[in-house]
């Protein structure tokens, strides 16, 4: 495993090798193990790659390769055309294929088109940057470059009498002359891995000793200690999802994603102090990466690893890493394939392939989780609103909400109060039913007609007929403690979500265990269950101290919210489609996701969402309405949004 980030980088630049383990004796009966590993190229492979795979066209422009008329690999970068033109003029030539920087500092390139005056064009990029263009009149640049290898493309038209071309190169400390065969390569080998700076000391400032492009970031280098790095580029994100990454080093690492810290060599676990992970959602794309790094000069090296959505734990491939510093915009550079799903339950329902979910494993246990940032905006208006004065609302402190619109009702759970408000959908307060039995009521469900109310205080769930306003609390119950959230499923079966007893409980409607989801020595009862949510064949369940969505039937997950309190912890409101949206107290909006549980949108008003803790929605003709229980400003909203458009 420590040996494959290598691996791939050998298979991508040559694919036609071979591995090989050399074992060590122990004894002449036992072999010991593996002293290295070789990766056998064939010689014709090599001898393949050396130069510059030029394509060659009778007439003024290029075509495809298939319709060159002459195919070769040049090198050195000096063609006698005047004397022995390859084609009769005039000719076209592109070259595509790799060039090989020995060291850092500043190159000048400068091109000779063979007379004054010559009607013949040239053009040079590097790394798709241009370089030199006689269209331009640019034939000489000095530009600074690290060392590493560059994607290099030329572009040649020769006017209607033959004359010599020539590339010449002078390196730091060197001469002017035509850039030598033993530094081209065709076809061009992949650009990836990262830009490293190496500078003297340990502070990752101050004298600057290498700057490099590293096809894969750890790699010994020759340089003296103590020494620190910033490496530099994009990292791949192939599917939207939540990425594990973890290093492997005894000395200082950082890494940062999108400008933000995921891991932390200071927050390395107790048990493994040179291991630290974390944790970030990312859309598809490439995204900015820095990685710090200083190594500890009596062990020096770094292992990077990572979990993509969807797939298991994995060294990071250079494939996945870039050594673009520019901003990369949709289009510019193609993304690779995502890993392969461990299964395919795990990506989205309409199978498009480009969100998923993941398993945790041991491993899995990131100290920083950053969840997805700011969303596209929701469509929403506020149909009205009730309360936003704590001392003399309605409803003091209102946390779970629930619609029946065959009635036209809605309830509030009402902690402040220890009573359930009843409101008609015109935000009219019809009347409030109280009971001994209510302590805190925190939240609730309606099912055909009877609501279902979770008290965190009596820490029990009590049947509410709303017709006779009977309370009952339900017989056969096994105890919760300090439970938070509830839902009916489609066989109406209760779920809880028993914060305190770290799972999510499934119950009969007489109040009888059926079984469970999680416990306490479980990463999903280590989160502190909130709520959960039955919508159509899924059940759903977030947590507050890590902020991740789970779907209960495997548990699969995915960091979604900030870490909040269980007090005013998120809360869940499904759809008939089977997406569903989430309530974010910390940030101050709601959340909504798909059907496989992607977060898509989002709905934020600073005016109105203060700690949008309760939710619920339901589908009235081609309009969705969503209620929101903000318990930090004592209100109750009712939203309108439209319900086309709101799944991708």
């Amino acid at each position: 495993m420590e040996d494959q980030p290598l691996i791939d980088l050998l298979r991508l630049f040559y694919p036609g090798g071979e591995i090989q383990a050399e074992p060590g004796a122990s004894n002449q009966e036992v072999a010991g193990p593996s002293l290295f590993v070789t990766y056998r190229v064939p010689r014709d492979l090599l001898d393949r790659r050396q130069g510059l795979q030029g394509f060659y066209f009778s007439g003024p422009a290029v075509g495809l390769p298939e319709e060159a008329a002459l195919v070769h690999q040049d090198g050195p970068l000096a063609f006698p055309w005047g004397e022995e033109p390859p084609l009769p003029p005039p000719f076209s030539v592109q070259w595509e294929g790799s060039l090989r920087v020995p060291v850092d500092g500043v190159y000048r390139f400068v091109v000779d088109l063979g007379a004054v005056g010559s009607p013949a064009l040239f053009s040079l990029q590097l790394d798709r940057t241009i370089v030199l263009d006689t269209s331009l009149g640019l034939t000489e640049q000095r530009i600074s470059l690290a060392r590493g290898l560059y994607h290099l493309t030329m572009r040649y038209r020769s006017g209607d009498q033959p004359a010599d071309l020539a590339l010449r190169w002078e390196p730091p400390g060197g001469s002017l002359t035509a850039i030598p065969r033993p530094f081209l390569y065709g076809p061009p080998f992949p650009n990836v891995g990262l830009v490293g700076s190496y500078f003297a000391g340990s502070r990752l400032e101050g004298p600057l000793l290498s700057l490099r492009k590293d096809p894969l970031p750890g790699l010994p280098v020759e340089l003296p200690q103590p020494y620190s790095v910033r490496w530099e580029g994009k990292l791949a994100a192939p599917r939207a999802g939540e990425y594990l990454l973890a290093s492997v080093s005894d000395g200082f690492v950082q890494v940062l994603v999108d400008g933000q810290t995921v891991v932390d060599s200071q927050f390395a676990q107790d048990d493994a102090p040179a291991y630290a992970q974390g944790s970030i959602y990312l859309e598809p794309g490439w995204h900015p990466l820095e990685i710090r790094h200083v190594p500890d000069p009596r062990a020096p090296g770094l292992r990077l690893l990572w979990q993509p959505p969807g797939s298991s734990p994995a060294p990071l491939s250079s494939r996945y890493l870039s050594p673009v510093l520019a901003q990369v915009q949709p289009g510019d550079l193609a993304l690779p394939d995502a890993p392969t799903l461990l299964d395919p339950r795990l990506g989205e329902p309409s199978g498009r392939g480009d969100f998923a979910l993941s398993y945790t494993f041991d491993l899995y246990q990131p100290r920083l989780a950053i969840p997805p940032g700011d969303l596209p905006t929701l469509l929403a208006e506020p149909l009205w609103q009730v309360g936003g004065n704590c001392g003399a609302a309605p409803v003091l402190t209102p946390r779970g909400v629930a619609l029946d619109l065959a009635r036209g009702q809605l309830y509030v759970a009402d902690s402040g109060n220890q009573d359930v408000a009843l409101f008609d959908l015109a935000g009219n307060l019809v009347r409030r039913f109280s009971s001994e039995l209510f302590q805190e009521p925190v939240d609730l469900a309606v099912a055909d007609g009877v609501v279902w109310v979770l008290d965190a205080g009596s820490q029990q769930v009590i049947r509410l007929d709303p017709a006779t306003g009977q309370v009952q609390a339900l017989a056969g119950q096994v105890g919760f403690y300090r439970p938070r959230g509830i839902a009916v499923d489609a066989a109406g079966h209760l779920l809880v979500a028993d914060t305190g007893g770290a799972r999510v409980a499934l119950l009969d409607a007489a109040g009888n265990l059926l079984g469970q989801y999680g416990g306490r020595d479980t990463q999903l009862g280590r989160g502190q269950p909130v709520d959960t949510l039955a919508v159509g064949e899924t059940a759903w369940a977030v947590t507050a101290e890590d902020g991740r969505l789970w779907r209960l039937d495997d548990l699969a997950s995915v960091v979604a919210l900030p870490r909040s309190t269980t007090l005013d912890g998120p809360h869940l409101a499904g759809l008939p489609d089977g997406s569903f949206f989430l309530s974010d107290p910390v940030r101050h909006r709601i959340q909504y996701h798909t059907a496989g549980g992607r977060p898509w949108r989002q709905l934020v008003d600073p005016a109105l969402l203060h700690t949008p803790v309760g939710v619920d929605a339901a589908l009235q003709g081609d309009e969705v309405l969503l209620a929101v229980a903000d318990s930090g400003a004592c209100r109750l909203t009712l939203w309108r949004l439209p319900a086309a458009g709101l799944v991708p």
